[in-house]
C-alpha cells in the first residue's frame, strides 16, 4: 500500500512539473508574440518558402533548340526539385571584347543563379547572335526567341519547367532581343526583369515603344547610375527606362512598371521575390 502511494506521488509530481513547464512555454510564447517574435506564419503554398533547395543542387544542361549550332542552343539550370518550377528565361549582354572574351549562354552570373535556384526557380539561358550590332542581328534573335519558347513548351515536362510562371529577362543586349517577345505575347509572360535595359542606340528607337499595349506585362528596369550621376559616355542610361515608363503611364498601366536607378552592380537584387510573389509587383527598392 505504501509502495502504491509512493508511486502515485511520483506520477502526480511528474504531471505537475510537466504542466508547470508547459505553462512556462505558453507564457514564453505569448511574450514572444507580444514582442513580434511569435510563430512563423504558414506559407500560402510550397512556392512561398524562402529556401527550398541548397545552392549545390543543380544541373546544367546544354541543348540545341534548333539546327544551327553553335548559334541556336540554350542552357537549362535545374533546381533539383521533383516538381515543375517557375522559369526565368535570360539573355546575356554584349561583350566588351567579343573576339577574345565573347559572352555566351553558359556564362550566367552566380548573382543571378544562386538566389533563384535556392528558391526553386529554374533558369534557361539562351544563345543566338551573341554580339548584337545591327537591326538584322536583332531580328534574328527575335526569331530565335520564338524557337526557344517552342522548345521549352515541347520539353516542359522533361525538364520540369512551369511555363505558366514564365519570367523573361536579360542584361543590356538581352533586354533588346527579348523586348518584342514579351509585349507581343503578354499571355505567355508573367513579368520581365532587365538590367541596364534598352541601351543606346536601341533605346532611342520607336520600335521600343510600338509593341507596348495595355496587356503588356509587369517589367522592372534596373540601372547602375541615376540620371544625374550618369557618365556621359555610358550607353546604359535610365532615361531610356523612363521613356518606357511614360508609355505605360500614357496607357494607364504605370502600376505595372518600375525603373530603379542607383543599383550599382546589384542589378538583379530582389529578382527572386519578383518571381515568387506576384503581390510584390512593383515593389520598393528594398529588395534584399
Amino acid at each position: 500500500m505504501k509502495s502504491f502511494i509512493y508511486i502515485m506521488g511520483i506520477v502526480l509530481l511528474a504531471v505537475f512539473c510537466s504542466c508547470e513547464k508547459q505553462g512556462e512555454q505558453d507564457q514564453g510564447t505569448e511574450q514572444g508574440k507580444e514582442q513580434g517574435q511569435g510563430e512563423k506564419p504558414e506559407p500560402e503554398s510550397p512556392e512561398d518558402d524562402d529556401l527550398i533547395v541548397t545552392p549545390g543542387i543543380r544541373e546544367q544542361l546544354r541543348v540545341n533548340y534548333a539546327n544551327d549550332d553553335p548559334r541556336q542552343y540554350l542552357v537549362v539550370f535545374t533546381t533539383g526539385l521533383s516538381r515543375k518550377c517557375p522559369v526565368y528565361l535570360w539573355a546575356h549582354t554584349n561583350s566588351w571584347d567579343p573576339v577574345n572574351h565573347p559572352q555566351l549562354a553558359e556564362q550566367v552570373s552566380t548573382d543571378i543563379l544562386e538566389p533563384l535556384l535556392k528558391r526553386g526557380i529554374a533558369v534557361v539561358s539562351w544563345e543566338s547572335v551573341n554580339q548584337v550590332e545591327t537591326n538584322t542581328h536583332i531580328k534574328t534573335c527575335e526569331a530565335d526567341m520564338k524557337l526557344v519558347y517552342a522548345w521549352m513548351k515541347e520539353h516542359a515536362d522533361e525538364y520540369l519547367l512551369n511555363l505558366d510562371s514564365l519570367y523573361v529577362g536579360g542584361g543590356s543586349r538581352g533586354s533588346i532581343v527579348s523586348w518584342r517577345f514579351i509585349h507581343e505575347n503578354p499571355e505567355l509572360v508573367k513579368g520581365g526583369w532587365f538590367a541596364e535595359a534598352l541601351p543606346y542606340p536601341a533605346g532611342t528607337s520607336p520600335d521600343i515603344i510600338l509593341p507596348i499595349t495595355n496587356a503588356s506585362p509587369y517589367v522592372r528596369l534596373t540601372y547602375k547610375y541615376n540620371q544625374s550621376t550618369h557618365p556621359a559616355e555610358e550607353i546604359h542610361h535610365p532615361k531610356y527606362g523612363w521613356k518606357v515608363y511614360r508609355k505605360y503611364q500614357e496607357l494607364g498601366i504605370e502600376n505595372k512598371i518600375e525603373v530603379l536607378e542607383d543599383m550599382g552592380d546589384a542589378y538583379y537584387n530582389g529578382l527572386w521575390k519578383f518571381i515568387r510573389n506576384s503581390k510584390l509587383k512593383p515593389s520598393s527598392k528594398d529588395n534584399n
